[in-house]
């Protein structure tokens, strides 16, 4: 195995099709569209996860929670019945906020090339490891821009994966 660290600007060619996958969130928002991921069904369980989830921490929350006057600036706070509900309340509420970005498995094809745009590795936020792409070529037409027949939608091809997928990646290294 030969380490290798991209840099800015460095671009490859998937030499397999590459496995990845792609968190709704606004970094990859146009891939999202442009692959119609709103429709794949595990897009559509995971909002309804999403959903129930929401719907359990706040009706935790309506059940153990209530509104004291206080001397404080605001006048009002509010409080938990007890220690365990508050916890309780607490795991609801960090379940809900892992679901909040759906996620669906999407395989690019062999031959798509990609440009590295960015490196995030940060110690002790390992979670966050992630680099960012543009796509260049690519056989999948719907990562083609629109006025070249594909279904990209209008600006920039570009779109995040965690460290851990693009670790999958096979490829060579383009020159520049």
């Amino acid at each position: 195995m030969k380490l290798w660290i991209p840099d800015i600007g460095d671009k490859i060619i998937l030499t397999a099709d590459w496995t990845f996958s792609v968190i709704n969130e606004g970094r990859n928002s146009a891939l999202w569209q442009a692959l119609g991921l709103e429709k794949h069904p595990d897009a559509i369980a995971w909002n309804a996860e999403k959903i129930k989830r929401l719907a359990a921490a706040q009706e935790h929350e309506e059940r153990h929670r209530t509104v004291k006057r206080t001397t404080s600036t605001w006048g009002y706070r509010r409080e938990w019945d007890s220690p365990e509900n508050e916890k309780l309340g607490e795991e609801l509420w960090l379940a809900y906020r892992e679901a909040e970005h759906p996620k669906v498995d999407v395989t690019f094809p062999k031959d798509t090339c990609l440009t590295i745009d960015r490196v995030y590795i940060r110690k002790g936020a390992s979670e966050f490891s992630s680099l960012t792409f543009f796509i260049g070529d690519s056989p999948m037409k719907e990562l083609q821009p629109v006025r070249k027949g594909g279904r990209w939608p209008g600006g920039q091809r570009r779109f995040f994966a965690r460290l851990e997928d693009v670790n999958k990646i096979e490829c060579d290294l383009l020159d520049a």
